[in-house]
């Protein structure tokens, strides 16, 4: 199994949400369909979505994982966390 941390971008302002995917293909997919359909993809992005256009939006996987046979779900999940990568500096929706 390969999990990821993934990001909703908003071009305009830098801003991002952060979040962990068991399948970061199948988020992806989500993100593709919901701006397909001019939805937001989530509570979180829908003033912004609203405001700015879907078309100020971008996902992006920022680092995939790779569950290890000896790793228990819990342990695979947990590593998805990304509360790690607030250090990065951006700004957080």
């Amino acid at each position: 199994m390969t999990g990821g941390v993934c990001a909703v971008r908003n071009t305009a302002t830098g801003r991002l949400l952060l979040l962990s995917a068991a399948d970061p293909v199948a988020r992806r997919k989500r993100f593709a369909f919901a701006a397909s359909t001019g939805t937001p993809l989530l509570p979180a992005l829908a003033d912004d979505w609203c405001r700015y256009g879907r078309d100020c939006f971008v996902f992006e996987v920022l680092e995939t994982l790779t569950r290890e046979p000896e790793q228990a779900e819990a342990q695979f999940r947990a590593e998805l966390d990304v509360t790690r990568l607030s250090a990065r500096g951006a700004s957080f929706y």
